[in-house]
């Protein structure tokens, strides 16, 4: 039998790896100043954590980001045979405590979505948590600690009379992508995701993307 991939839904994978750390934990900081000139932000999809304003123009730590940032999302579209000049990147951050998490939505009306972190996580002494290299994703689960991005399937709830036998990308409906220092996700910008509710008592903190 030939089973071919129809309509393949693509997820782009990068990871800057602990050479940046050093951007990173001026990213941290940046977020950290950022929450603390501005500690309402905006509402959004989060339920009990923080989301800031557009931070492009708050610190240079974001511009440079967002510069690397800018060039794989351009590299993205084009490895997926689109032209589609990327203008602008839109950046903002996201901080959850205990308990606090982020609903479905979606980045509909951008060419792309995409999420990239910093630190796996903040300790409440403020100890920054670095897992370079780590195994980000998880097909359907998740590790109990919280925080983590869920995506879900454009067909969910399609096959709902088909019983799975084996996991694959063929039948999962959702995957999770743990928080992994130095990795960015890329995604279209109709794929509706989440994050988890943190489980623990560290705090986790994400920069998201919107490609314009």
């Amino acid at each position: 039998m030939k089973v071919v991939p129809l309509f393949p839904t693509p997820l782009g994978l990068i990871d800057f790896g602990e050479v940046h750390q050093r951007q990173d934990i001026e990213l941290v900081q940046a977020i950290l100043r950022a929450y603390e000139s501005d500690p309402q932000g905006k509402q959004s999809s989060q339920v009990g954590g923080w989301h800031s304003h557009p931070l492009v123009e708050f610190d240079p730590a974001f511009e440079e980001l967002c510069v690397l940032v800018k060039e794989a999302g351009q590299g993205f579209l084009s490895h997926l045979g689109y032209d589609n000049p990327v203008n602008h990147v839109d950046c903002w951050a996201n901080i959850n405590n205990k308990g606090q998490f982020n609903m479905f939505h979606h980045h509909n009306g951008s060419l792309l979505g995409g999420v990239y972190y910093p630190v796996q996580s903040l300790s409440p002494e403020g100890v920054l948590g670095f897992n370079y290299g780590a195994d980000p994703m998880k097909p359907g689960s998740w590790g109990g600690h919280g925080g983590e991005l869920v995506i879900q399937s454009p067909n969910y709830n399609l096959q709902g009379h088909l019983s799975k036998k084996t996991p694959s990308a063929w039948n999962t409906d959702h995957y999770h992508i743990n928080p992994t220092s130095g990795l960015l996700v890329l995604f279209p910008a109709y794929l509706t995701h989440s994050v988890m509710p943190v489980m623990d008592d560290n705090t986790r903190i994400s920069l998201a993307f919107s490609f314009l």
